[in-house]
């Protein structure tokens, strides 16, 4: 069998290819006057502490060069003590300010594996070296990579990357819960959201903050043009060969262009494009190929509209309770205000915002289907399509009526041997249960009951390469729950699972009108099924558990 981690030549070659770009420009950024006057290195780390080892092991380290000097190398602890995550793991964090000369080391020093910044850190075995990558000074809520990085409010940054493939942090038990708790305990300290950058935990980054200009882009009163201004760092005295570009962007589409070339970066510019929407600013170092500015859909703001409410000083509105009392809430009376340029309802970009807005709500809203009676097949066959992935280690099935028919309707059809998590609820599954088909369900009550019906159902197949534990909530065992779910648990723990909500149960699944959507928010759903499978995976609320227990069937 193929091993599908084990990296092809060709990919080696394109690797090794890579790294010797990523080695080329880790020199040339670091040349004083190319994109910065660079003095020091600011170093932040954050490892975890294995006690069975005593071993520390990289989760995140960024290293940014700064104009500050290299006055004191001391290292500042950024908690009191080492943050305790479990009995068997902690997590340290410190910083500390470092000389270009000795990142210069820690940069060839990992490529041999090695981390030695105040002690030697063990770092993966499986770091890729990336070269430069530019990455705007504004977060529009898609480079999440800005998350991990430190905030250059003047241009940009150029990052130099050790990409962690590997992601293996030898968790045991809950690791989600774990990574959870690591990464809430960083952002608590710093500015660094590795729950949002989570592909970036066990990576090394070296960061490149762009100071060699200090751009601002304004509109012009009419809206039909750019005015930017532009001031060079002090220490740069030579002329280059510059250029500037603007476009603008409405409805997909570009509605304005224009460029100029500039020998410095003391400049003001106004661009006449006839608009002034999604504005695209890019400033290109032709002399020495570096790009030094580039931001994108940068919008201004022209009106403000707020609505304010006024207690109304008349009678309350009363409310009826359920027990036979009242309550009052004072009602409010709503009045808006708007200041600025506040555009017709018919206006042209009024049109084109709403139905842009329509198509984006559609195409974000997430992987769904709408089904409606007598359509079983199809809606079993959009659950199975999910389970056709070579990332997921297992599913998990959360339903209050699941059976076993159930199981076998949706998870039967994987067929690689995935595991299996199910959950059900005692009371509400015996309620649907039919006592005249299945042998033994009569004479039987709760969960006893329950088990001989889902053997017997199981018995009828020969359940080849089916790894599934099956766990019923009932009595004061664990808590009710409503909702149903299917969840797929990817391999990589820093993944976000993906949770689909059924919107009926399964037996139920095509019968009536009902929605099948991915959800937003998987992770919790993940997380409130895993507190649940705790609390009743033992022996009183276990259903059946596959292959264990195939011969008892």
């Amino acid at each position: 069998m193929t091993n599908k981690n084990q990296k092809a030549p060709e990919e080696l070659k394109e690797l090794e290819a890579k790294a010797n770009i990523a080695r080329a420009d880790f020199a040339n950024l670091l040349q004083p006057g190319k994109i910065a006057f660079y003095k020091s290195c600011e170093v932040t780390h954050f490892f975890l502490h294995h006690q069975e080892s005593q071993e520390c092991t990289n989760y995140f380290t960024l290293f940014t060069f700064e104009e500050k000097e290299c006055e004191d190398d001391a290292k500042k602890l950024l908690f009191s003590k080492m943050h305790r995550i479990d009995r068997t793991l902690s997590l340290g964090a410190w910083q500390k300010r470092i000389s270009i000369e000795k990142a210069t080391q820690c940069f060839s020093g990992i490529q041999n594996h090695k981390l030695d910044i105040d002690g030697v850190r063990n770092i993966s075995p499986e770091l890729v070296l990336l070269p430069k990558t530019f990455v705007p000074r504004r977060y529009d809520g898609k480079n999440f990579i800005t998350k991990a990085l430190k905030t250059n409010i003047w241009c940009g940054s150029y990052i130099i990357e050790f990409f962690d493939e590997r992601k293996d942090f030898n968790f045991r038990g809950n690791q989600r819960n774990k990574l959870d708790k690591i990464n809430a305990k960083i952002k608590d300290v710093l500015d660094i959201d590795l729950a949002s950058a989570y592909d970036r935990i066990g990576n090394i980054i070296f960061q490149f903050p762009v100071t060699l200009l200090n751009l601002h882009v304004h509109p012009t009163k009419d809206g039909t043009a750019i005015s930017i201004q532009s001031r060079q760092h002090p220490s740069l005295t030579e002329d280059r060969n510059y250029f500037i570009q603007v476009q603008t962007y409405f409805d997909n589409c570009i509605t304005g262009s224009s460029c100029k070339r500039l020998s410095n970066l003391d400049f003001e510019y106004e661009a006449t494009i006839g608009d002034d929407h999604d504005v695209h600013v890019s400033l290109f170092d032709c002399d020495n190929d570096l790009l030094l500015f580039d931001e994108q859909k940068i919008n201004f703001l022209k009106s403000v509209s707020t609505n304010f409410g006024i207690i109304d000083s008349g009678e309350p509105r009363k409310i009826p309770q359920r027990d036979g009392s009242f309550k009052e809430i004072q009602t409010i009376q709503s009045m808006e205000s708007n200041v600025g340029i506040i555009y017709s309802a018919n206006s042209y970009q009024n049109r084109i915002r709403e139905r842009f807005s329509n198509d984006e709500i559609i195409e974000q809203s997430g992987d769904y289907r709408i089904f409606k009676a007598n359509q079983s097949n199809e809606a079993l066959t959009f659950l199975r399509d999910k389970l056709k992935r070579s990332d997921i280690k297992e599913i998990c099935l959360w339903d209050p009526y699941l059976n076993a028919q159930d199981i076998m309707d949706v998870l039967y059809y994987e067929p690689t041997g995935l595991f299996f998590r199910c959950i059900s609820c005692v009371a509400k599954a015996n309620s649907i249960c039919k006592e005249d088909n299945t042998e033994g369900c009569a004479e039987l009550e709760g969960l006893n009951r329950f088990r001989v019906q889902s053997r017997n159902i199981f018995k009828q197949s020969n359940n080849k390469n089916v790894h599934l534990k099956f766990l019923a909530q009932h009595g004061h065992h664990g808590w009710k729950f409503h909702d149903r779910f299917m969840i797929l648990v990817p391999k990589d723990p820093t993944r976000l699972p993906e949770a689909y909500s059924l919107g009926i149960s399964v037996n139920q699944l095509g019968m009536s009108h009902h929605i099948i959507q991915k959800i937003t928010n998987p992770k919790a759903i993940l997380s409130n099924f895993d507190e649940l499978w705790q609390e009743l995976d033992n022996k009183e609320c276990c259903v059946i558990e596959l292959p264990e227990m195939q011969g008892k069937l």
